[in-house]
């Protein structure tokens, strides 16, 4: 069972530790019951409430590096491991973080980071290096079980990705790319290439105004192609 509370207070650390600017609470939200992932970044999405940088995602595809995004990318999440624990650090010393690393199955973590590796299939912004495959970094929760994270992430198919800077919350390891926002911008890819946003719900069509298609997003990026 997934506390609504405590799922409020560390949604906001882990947010203010994923992805820049502030976050507050609100308080009407109903509890969620044995999420997969899925239901819980939703969740988490509208239980705390943030100003974005963004408004849509054409915006960031015609401005990446506005936004912090140093890679564009295409392919199909591959795989899903545990990377890390974290819990509150209540007593924070100058220069610490929020939150303490700890085990991934440490019953004291308030949260957990995943690494997922993705299959590069096209760059459509950024570094078009030869490695097939890049390791990005997801937030989760303990009430959210390693296979149903996996199974959803994998599930989602062919994807974009954009992918950002280092963040606090996976300093820890470096060999993690972080996303936008904490993945609530991978948008999933249809057999007809219309896009969607599995982690944003009722807000997926204004976000996707000007970039519903690969082909769309292509052509933001003057990456077009026949």
């Amino acid at each position: 069972m997934l506390s609504t509370k405590r799922f409020f207070t560390i949604s906001v650390i882990a947010i203010g530790l994923a992805v820049p600017g502030g976050c507050g609470l609100e308080t009407d939200q109903p509890a969620a019951s044995g999420p997969g992932y899925t239901e819980a970044v939703q969740l988490r999405a509208e239980s705390v409430s943030k100003v974005h940088e963004w408004r849509t995602l054409a915006e960031v595809v015609r401005s990446p590096q506005r936004f912090g995004v140093e890679r564009l990318v295409v392919g199909r999440i591959t795989d899903v491991r545990p990377d890390a624990g974290l819990k509150v650090n209540e007593s924070p010393k100058p220069g610490e973080t929020d939150g303490l690393v700890i085990a991934f199955d440490d019953r004291a973590a308030a949260w957990q980071t995943l690494e997922v590796d993705v299959q590069v299939d096209e760059v459509l912004f950024g570094a078009k290096d030869a490695q097939p495959t890049i390791t990005i970094g997801l937030v989760t929760y303990p009430e959210v079980s390693l296979e149903a994270a996996r199974s959803d992430l994998i599930g989602l198919g062919r994807v974009v990705v954009p992918v950002i800077g280092s963040v606090p919350v996976f300093e820890h390891n470096p060999s993690l790319s972080p996303v936008l926002d904490d993945g609530e911008l991978i948008a999933a890819i249809g057999d007809d290439g219309g896009l969607s946003l599995p982690f944003k719900g009722d807000e997926s069509k204004s976000i996707l105004a000007d970039a519903s298609t690969l082909q769309a997003v292509r052509q933001l990026t003057g990456e077009s192609t026949p």
